[in-house]
């Protein structure tokens, strides 16, 4: 007796694959937390320089820094608590709705899989969403206020600006060095375990050390713009496929290349803050009583450029991974109609049968009396012989250059004229000085027995797009064009089979060789697979339908191509879909967070508000003012990550999918659509509080008796 694994292994499959969804939440979730925690930071950082006044009085009576720490500490301990808690009652509908989402994707007409029905959670998960969600903001909250209780005390009472740090400033260069080495040993890592994010985290620390080190001899814009650069090409693309680590990804890894991305895109146009404002006033040519509102609203937020900076940085983070998933979905969408294309050939079902296979003329079954699928509904039919054949690879071990063989079963497939005149299979490879054309290729293989042309599953796949991993074929062997094998048959005697093709398809596999060979040499009897072409005005599902039932005694099983192509497509853009949905909170939270930050500006600036008001300017100009100024704010933070998030779409594209035979396509209008929604938004979400400043009066906030 034999025991089987078979349900050991389909629920360790389960398992696997639940990770892989369980992972992709997490690093989807990770740019929703990391925005939620830049939010936390940004509200206390307005909040402190709101009370400043309040914090240098209390200092200068004798409330000493860690007493004030304490008392905003605990105003924040409060606040995460409350949010935590309500954080995770909200957690447990989202996830239920995931749950429903899921099971609404997983769903294939007879096939489905209901998650809602096995959901469940324990008081236990709740009581750890919890812990997680207060801890995470308590700490943010502290080390918040620990940067808050430094204030001086003359400055803060006295409500004058903080200086700039000096550059010869010790406690920033003392920072500078501790990220370059600790950046260099977080590389040294790296390397030492080919960990490509850790090793270009710890690269990148380096570049960013930069800044801070480079700035006590040359100027502080020159030094920053030299850590954002360098740090940008530490991830992105470099030309001529150059890589500085050569290490395979993890999806994990995305999480921290986004930040690493962003946060060096937002150095660059931060330091670049006055020349951005004079190219927008510039090309921005409005009524000239607007000029005054263009220049004032824009050069507010980047003169507080740490606040800023916080609030572009959630919004190009989301947007950033929201536009990466956008390009991956269009790429997905466009290839797989383009790869079904070349896998079908141009027929519309391939079908196959593992039994029986069939001994008559397949034409000649059709037009029997009692047929259930009529021959006319039928334009074209080509049958296929089928055999296995063991291809004996040969194997050269690199140390010691020692030589073995090995055998992989493998199917033969005889064509004659008709699989390539009336279907058509492109070509990824062939030797163009010996043939002219793709049908030079098929012609000749037809003539000479010796010859044939493999699927595309036996050139090396990397990425998802292959089975294995790079450098690997997911048929068991690779193979180039020229190159010969030693086939056995079935019947005993060993061929030596010439690769002179290589199709562009690899899911329909085979290696295609004349029809008088596979069935005198390889023993091939009968017709094993049929590749069928329906009348136009026809259904090809429920014409498969009928050549099933055609021969059924065959055991025949059929594949709508098509069909198959638009329920993957289907999937895929589902699946992408709820990640941008579940992404959407974080854009929620960048959104919600700039109109807190606006109200909460607007208090602060009452009497710059009366200012405006006491030299003239109306109330449209006010609400303006404030709209430009939030709008500004979500735009730059759009436009930073809608680019990254392209030119990583591309990225993805050249290492992943492009070996795999996708072509590059963008499609710009749901990256377009998904800018603007954020924009208009964001406008609506401030207009309340901005149309609120419009109505101070001047005599009120300007009165100081």
């Amino acid at each position: 007796m034999k025991i089987q694994n078979d349900k050991r292994q389909a629920i360790s499959d389960a398992k696997s694959t639940s990770q892989m969804f369980s992972s992709m939440f997490f690093v989807f979730g990770s740019f929703s937390i990391i925005a939620g925690v830049v939010l936390v930071v940004n509200i206390f950082t307005l909040l402190g320089e709101e009370r400043k006044g309040e914090n240098g009085v209390a200092r200068a009576i004798g409330m000493r820094r860690s007493q004030l720490r304490r008392l905003m500490t605990y105003e924040g301990t409060i606040f995460a608590a409350l949010a935590a808690a309500i954080g995770s009652g909200l957690g447990v509908v989202l996830a239920y709705l995931i749950a429903w989402a899921m099971s609404g994707i997983l769903n294939f007409g007879d096939f489905s899989f209901n998650l809602v029905a096995y959901f469940t959670f324990t008081p236990l998960s709740i009581v750890l969403g919890y812990l997680a969600g207060f801890s995470l903001t308590l700490l943010t909250v502290y080390l918040t206020t620990r940067r808050i209780s430094l204030l001086n005390i003359v400055r803060a009472i006295r409500n004058i600006p903080e200086p700039p740090v000096a550059r010869s400033d010790q406690r920033t260069f003392r920072l500078g060095l501790a990220s370059l080495v600790g950046g260099a040993a977080l590389m040294v890592v790296g390397i030492s375990v080919k960990n490509l994010a850790f090793a270009s985290s710890g690269l990148s620390f380096m570049t960013l050390s930069f800044g801070l080190l480079v700035r006590r001899i040359v100027s502080e814009r020159l030094a920053w713009n030299l850590a954002g650069i360098l740090t940008l090409i530490v991830w992105l693309p470099l030309p001529y496929g150059l890589k500085i680590f050569p290490y395979p990804s993890e999806i994990e890894g995305y999480v921290v290349a986004g930040l690493f991305i962003v946060v060096s895109a937002l150095l660059i146009v931060m330091f670049n803050s006055d020349s951005l404002i004079h190219i927008i006033t510039k090309v921005f040519r409005v009524r000239k009583e607007y000029r005054a509102v263009l220049k004032t609203s824009i050069s507010y937020p980047l003169k507080a450029k740490f606040r800023t900076a916080l609030s572009i940085f959630i919004f190009g983070l989301v947007i950033f991974t929201m536009t990466t998933l956008t390009v991956v979905a269009g790429l997905m969408g466009t290839n797989i109609d383009r790869m079904v294309a070349e896998t079908s050939g141009g027929f519309d079902v391939i079908a196959f049968t593992s039994t029986s296979p069939i001994m008559v003329d397949p034409w000649q079954q059709l037009n029997q009396t009692g047929s259930q699928l009529q021959g006319a509904n039928v334009t074209h039919l080509i049958p296929l012989p089928v055999s296995l054949a063991g291809v004996i690879v040969t194997h050269v071990n690199p140390d010691t250059q020692q030589i073995s063989h090995s055998t992989v079963l493998y199917q033969v497939m005889g064509f004659n004229t008709s699989l390539y005149t009336q279907g058509n299979y492109p070509l990824v490879g062939y030797n163009h000085s010996l043939y002219a054309s793709e049908n030079d290729v098929w012609r000749a293989a037809q003539a000479n027995g010796s010859l044939a042309i493999v699927d595309g599953s036996v050139a090396p796949q990397s990425g998802f797009g292959g089975m294995g991993p790079p450098g690997t074929s997911s048929s068991g062997f690779e193979a180039t064009v020229g190159e010969t094998f030693p086939m056995r048959s079935p019947l005993g005697p060993v061929y030596n089979v010439t690769i002179i093709g290589i199709m562009k398809q690899s899911a329909f596999q085979g290696i295609f060789m004349r029809e008088q060979t596979v069935r005198s040499e390889f023993g091939a009897i009968g017709t094993s697979v049929l590749l069928v072409q329906f009348r136009a005005d026809l259904d090809p599902t429920a014409q498969s339908i009928l050549l099933e039932k055609t021969f059924l005694a065959n055991g025949l099983q059929t594949i709508d191509i098509k069909g198959l192509a638009r329920t993957i497509t289907s999937l895929i853009n589902s699946m992408l879909s709820l990640f941008e949905a579940f992404l959407g909170m974080g854009l929620i939270i960048g959104i919600s967070g700039l109109a807190i930050i606006t109200i909460r500006s607007i208090h602060e600036r009452k009497l710059e508000i009366g200012m405006m008001r006491a030299i003239g300017y109306r109330k449209s100009m006010v609400v303006a003012n404030f709209a430009i100024e939030s709008g500004f704010i979500s735009l730059l933070g759009i436009i930073i990550g809608s680019v990254l998030g392209v030119v990583v779409g591309y990225e993805l594209w050249l290492t992943s999918l492009e070996p795999s035979g996708f072509l590059w396509t963008l499609d710009v209008w749901p990256i377009f659509l998904v800018g603007a929604l954020s924009f208009v938004a964001t406008i609506l979400s401030v207009y309340p509080a901005a149309r609120g400043a419009s109505k101070v009066a001047p005599a009120d906030v300007l009165r100081f008796e």
